[in-house]
């Protein structure tokens, strides 16, 4: 019976952070690394060796966006009535 209470709470858990992430950040990191990577030809493994970092450190911070965007920052600029996105420029590209 236990079990089943832990199950539930976490899927409850899950569904209420994933609701979170969505409205505190416009972004979904995971995905635009992925694209970004397959545009470029690299892997995550390729970009953390070049980086000097382990392709399971560039993971964790591609999916957890508390580390890439500061919690703060987004909850200040809500307040003030605005939505955050992050945008990608490819450097040496004129636009």
């Amino acid at each position: 019976m236990q079990l089943w209470y832990i199950t539930i709470g976490c899927i409850v858990c899950a569904i209420f952070n994933s609701a979170l992430s969505e409205i505190m950040l416009k972004n979904n990191f995971e995905v635009d690394v992925k694209v970004k990577c397959t545009e470029e030809g690299m892997t995550q493994a390729k970009i953390a060796e070049e980086i000097g970092t382990s392709p399971q450190y560039v993971s964790r911070l591609i999916r957890n966006n508390d580390k890439i965007v500061n919690q703060t920052f987004i909850r200040v600029m809500e307040k003030l009535g605005y939505d955050v996105k992050v945008t990608y420029e490819q450097r040496g590209k004129d636009t």
